[in-house]
């Protein structure tokens, strides 16, 4: 008796563990990808802020043309 719930305790105790494993896991993928998007973003802005601003006389001009 005392051997099967030793056993049914270690079965249950490992299957916790691989849940908790799990979630640990993903949580740190989720970790990753904000990290990443947070520096894809950054990276865009800093692309678009070097970019010189166009007066309006530019804007019209490319209205014309119709590239705007």
């Amino acid at each position: 008796m005392k051997q099967y719930v030793v056993s049914v305790f270690l079965f249950l105790s490992v299957i916790l563990l691989c849940v908790y494993n799990a979630k640990l896991k993903s949580q740190l993928e989720i970790t990753d990808k904000q990290k990443k998007e947070i520096e894809y973003v950054s990276q865009k802005k800093a692309r678009i802020y070097s970019e010189p601003n166009a007066d309006s006389s530019e804007l019209i001009k490319l209205m014309r043309e119709g590239k705007l």
